[in-house]
């Protein structure tokens, strides 16, 4: 069935009308002003303060490039400061090309490389041999001198340039390494020194960078071929390539997808290019725009402030009908005091008339339900086998045709203690004494003795506890009578023999009984049964009535202790059953 408002009724309705007004008024004019602040002045300014510290960001690491080639530089220039090495050059000439001379200078050269920023050091004399430092140069740093980059150095005098990047193999690992190569004249004579470095730190700082600010970074000559860089294949390196040939070397250049940031080092004519993609710039965007975020917020609690003071006083009387209605999932029944003079009041009316019927009929239900949970508890406890009754008074009737008179007395006495015990139950008597529990399992015991063939060893444990101390009604003897009957008993001669062991301790706040037989056991499918809880458990049509069982004793400690477990059930084929029942001290 489909609902369709009146129209007129929602154009009377008062409260439909003060509430709609306001709000649609007031949030209205937020919603323009937020978006009109986000679109027209925050993200431009967001995004050109970006551009600018991405700019920076390049700035410095091409700084760094550019100061990393200077230091080569700089490092052969100090090494050629040292009139040392140039006095042990001319010996060399000089002596016709001693071997420990040539041997000393590989000695100073390596001694050179351990106290500067150099891995490896080379001097080739034009037409003569080449000396190089003894250790930590590789193969990688020999081919150099059969490129023909290196040759081209060397034949032009005065020639001087940096290597491509390249990889040299150590013992310790691999290497990302420049060579610096330049040609000198010097005492008459032309050499070239070639200067082998680690740029292991520069990479790890390019890569920081662009990590930090960029898409991408990439280092190219002065042709536009690449060189090296950070690893990244947005957009490709052929394309910024490609760009550089093609267009030149501008500051900034802006794609589609793109913003690239390009800057040439003087000391050797190299292009350092950054990128940046559109997807990763306003993924950087995110966190900057997130500190605007509190400013949003205020402008929005100034609002909601101004919404709210203007619709308090129709919403008061609703929210409060709301909140007095909820309660009642909690179990409270309060009435709800409104004077709106709107429809918030006649609804208020009508469920406070509606809370006074069901008060009513609650308390009603409550007083029948109580007297029924009572009266039930009360059978539980003064149920009796009526089984257990007639073969108590057969045993009696035998025991009169033998003549056994004291033995009659003795049974008749014990079968009367339980029977008085049973109907000594009202509303209030639901506890008894530990003693009196104990008495009443006694008597039990001797009838048992007299019924059956009966050989079983007793053992009272009652340790640390009060005999006055009080516990729920007959929870005791069923267990006992269930441990004879069904786990010491000999189904074939009716006989019942075995260990009983019933113990009562005190154990920190708890009252811990035991009832421990060393019988058949119990199967694991019916333990499972026997387990459950009571209200889960289907009783069989065969076992209702029989005897008092596990299930009553749960059925009542749940009616005193709610939903806490008390009763424990640990049992084995073959082996025996420890029945368990953990009682707090103040049950009672």
């Amino acid at each position: 069935m489909t609902f369709n408002p009146d129209k007129t009724l929602y154009k009377t309705s008062r409260i439909t009308k003060k509430i709609t007004g306001r709000i649609i008024l007031i949030e209205s004019v937020c919603f323009i002003l937020i978006i009109a602040l986000a679109i027209l002045i925050i993200w431009p300014q967001l995004l050109e303060d970006s551009l600018n510290k991405a700019s920076d960001r390049h700035l410095e690491l091409t700084s760094q490039i550019s100061d990393s080639l200077t230091d080569m530089k700089e490092v052969q220039n100090m090494f050629l400061s040292s009139n040392d090495l140039k006095n042990m050059l001319d010996q060399y000439s000089a002596s016709n090309h001693d071997p420990r001379i040539y041997s000393q200078i590989g000695l100073a050269l390596e001694q050179y490389t351990s106290i500067s920023k150099l891995r490896a050091i080379s001097i080739e004399l034009e037409g003569g041999p080449r000396f190089i430092s003894v250790t930590k140069i590789t193969s990688e740093d020999l081919s150099i001198f059969d490129s023909e980059w290196y040759q081209n150095i060397e034949r032009t005098k005065y020639l001087s340039g940096y290597s491509n990047l390249y990889i040299a193999e150590l013992e310790t690992g691999q290497y990302p390494s420049i060579a610096f190569c330049r040609n000198y004249y010097d005492r008459g004579k032309y050499f070239t020194i070639s200067t082998f470095t680690n740029v292991s730190p520069l990479i790890r700082s390019i890569d920081s960078i662009t990590k930090d600010s960029f898409s991408g970074t990439a280092v190219f000559d002065k042709n536009g071929d690449f060189l090296f860089g950070s690893e990244s294949d947005e957009p490709n390196i052929s394309d910024v390539s490609a760009m550089i040939k093609n267009e030149g070397v501008e500051s900034v250049t802006k794609t589609n997808n793109c913003h690239y940031f390009t800057r040439t080092i003087d000391s050797n004519g190299w292009i350092v290019a950054s990128y940046i993609s559109n997807r990763d710039l306003y993924r950087e965007l995110y966190p900057v725009f997130l500190l605007i975020i509190p400013l949003i917020c205020l402008l929005y609690l100034g609002t909601l402030f101004l919404v709210t003071s203007r619709i308090r006083s129709v919403m008061k009387p609703l929210y409060t009908l709301s909140k007095t209605m909820s309660s009642i999932k909690d179990g409270k029944m309060t009435k709800s005091q409104i004077d709106s003079k709107d429809e918030i009041e006649d609804l208020a009316n009508i469920y406070n008339g509606m809370l006074d019927t069901i008060q009513t009929g609650t308390n009603q239900l409550l007083e029948k339900e109580k007297y029924e949970q009572l009266m039930q508890y009360n059978l539980l406890i003064s149920q009796i086998d009526p089984h257990f009754i007639c073969n108590t008074i057969s045993s009696i009737n035998s025991l009169a045709r033998m003549n056994r008179n004291e033995d009659i007395v003795n049974i008749n006495s014990a079968l009367i203690s339980i029977l008085q015990d049973r109907l000594r139950v009202n509303g209030i008597e639901i506890f008894d004494s530990i003693e009196q529990e104990i008495e009443i399992v006694k008597q039990y015991l001797q009838i048992q003795s007299y019924r059956y063939d009966y050989n079983v060893n007793v053992i009272w444990e009652i340790e640390e506890v009060s005999s006055k101390q009080q516990i729920p009604k007959n929870i005791i003897q069923p267990l006992v009578e269930n441990a004879l009957i069904h786990g010491l008993i000999d189904e074939k001669t009716g006989s019942i023999e075995g260990e009983l062991r019933i113990s009562i301790t005190q154990k920190d706040a708890f009252i811990e009984i035991h009832v421990i037989d060393n019988g058949r056991g119990i199967a694991p499918d019916y333990l499972e049964q026997l387990t459950r809880a009571p209200e889960k458990t289907q009783t069989d049509a065969v076992d209702r009535g029989k005897h008092i069982g596990i299930r009553n004793i749960q059925g009542r400690l749940k009616y005193i202790y709610g939903d806490m477990t008390c009763l424990f059930i640990h049992s084995s084929l073959g082996e025996g059953t420890d029945i368990l029942i953990r009682l707090t001290n103040d049950a009672n």
